[in-house]
């Protein structure tokens, strides 16, 4: 699948993604730590929500949200799978959280 879609296409797929994700990030007040240069990202986008990371990243997974965490940063990972309301939906439930 991936060599029928094409790297560069999946890579340039996860930028629009995760500019969706820095969006909605500043629209709920929360700081993202990943770098807002697309070509200086990695994969993942790490959103600051504080120390209640864990018992937020737990609470999203009940309402079918896939993410993770470290420390006091939810790591949000969209790929070229994830959809634009996969996003959205993200942070609809996060946005109940924090």
């Amino acid at each position: 699948m991936i060599a029928e879609v094409g790297v560069q296409r999946i890579r340039e797929r996860q930028w629009e993604l995760q500019d969706r994700v820095f969006e909605h990030a500043d629209r709920l007040g929360l700081d993202v730590r990943t770098p807002p240069e697309r070509r200086a990202r990695g994969g993942v986008v790490n959103v600051r929500v504080g120390p209640e990371a864990e018992r937020i990243c737990h609470a999203l997974l009940t309402r079918d949200v896939c993410t993770d965490f470290r420390g006091d940063g939810l790591r949000i990972s969209p790929h070229f799978f994830t959809d634009e309301d996969d996003v959205d939906r993200c942070f609809a439930e996060l946005g109940r959280l924090v």
